[in-house]
């Protein structure tokens, strides 16, 4: 048995109940020298996108040949494809083919994947079609990384394009730099999908101050001018703050605040809009 490779589990069962542990248990009834990780289970319920960024943001950081299992499935049990995919940085992923491997696949692109035929990798035991996440994907991926299932055994390649979530890319409008707050951090940083090398090019650096307007479902929720910084302490307590996040784009927060609880903005309004100013129009 294969000792070295590494699971990573996220999905949106939250961990109040038994179903994260679930996952634990059909892959340790595998192979008890897996190492399994997790991701995250608090994605919020059914919400692909949030999954997919999540998932973008943090398997780069794992070694390759890590297997990530994806069990965010609002369509569970139906004719959804489920996918075996491999990255062109050599991570895996066992996930539905449902958006959450978007970002992925626009950032990095997939050398190969494929179908899984789910008779022949779903746990012999199952009897739920509501239960894809340890039936399906954990059970599939323990089998497959423990060698106990060739790749040539799981299913059949795949060569059409992925489904994806619409993605939003940011402009430059001759006025304005405009972009989409794609997902909030834990302490209620606004992420937006402006790389630092895009807001530099068009003249928005660190310490200067913009007018920013944020703006969702068509209803201006924010409108200020906001400092650019290095840190959160370049501002005042309360302030908000532009600044760069860990994924190398552009943020706006509040120094010791939530911006996104003061400004209404969750899971379930991004992506919203930021229009940022440039120094040129000033």
């Amino acid at each position: 048995m294969n000792k070295n490779k590494s699971i990573v589990l996220m999905t949106d069962f939250g961990t109040h109940d038994g179903s994260v542990s679930e996952l634990y248990g059909v892959i340790d009834s595998v192979n008890p020298y897996l190492k399994v990780q997790d991701l995250c289970h608090h994605i919020p319920p059914f919400c692909v996108r949030t999954a997919a960024y999540r998932l973008a943001q943090v398997f780069s950081h794992w070694t390759p040949g890590t297997i990530f299992v994806c069990a965010i499935d609002p369509d569970v049990g139906t004719d959804q494809l489920a996918l075996l995919a491999e990255s062109t940085t050599g991570h895996y992923f066992v996930a539905p083919n449902n958006g959450v491997l978007t970002f992925i696949d626009e950032w990095y692109g997939f050398s190969k994947i494929i179908s899984l035929d789910k008779e022949k990798v779903l746990h012999p035991m199952a009897k739920s079609h509501t239960s894809y996440g340890r039936d399906l994907y954990a059970y599939c991926a323990a089998q497959w990384a423990s060698s106990a299932i060739q790749t040539d055994q799981i299913g059949t390649l795949y060569t059409h394009p992925l489904f994806r979530l619409p993605i939003l890319k940011p402009k430059h409008d001759g006025r304005d730099i405009v972009g989409s707050i794609e997902i909030a951090d834990s302490y209620g940083n606004a992420w937006t999908n402006m790389e630092a090398d895009f807001v530099s090019r068009y003249g928005v650096i660190e310490g200067h101050s913009y007018p920013v307007q944020i703006s969702s479902d068509h209803t201006v929720v924010f409108k200020e001018t906001v400092y650019f910084g290095k840190t959160y302490g370049s501002v005042q307590k309360n302030d908000a703050i532009l600044h760069i996040n860990s994924m190398h784009c552009l943020a706006i927060g509040t120094h010791w605040g939530n911006f996104c609880k003061k400004y209404s903005l969750s899971w379930d309004t991004m992506p919203a809009t930021i229009q940022i100013t440039t120094r040129s129009a000033l």
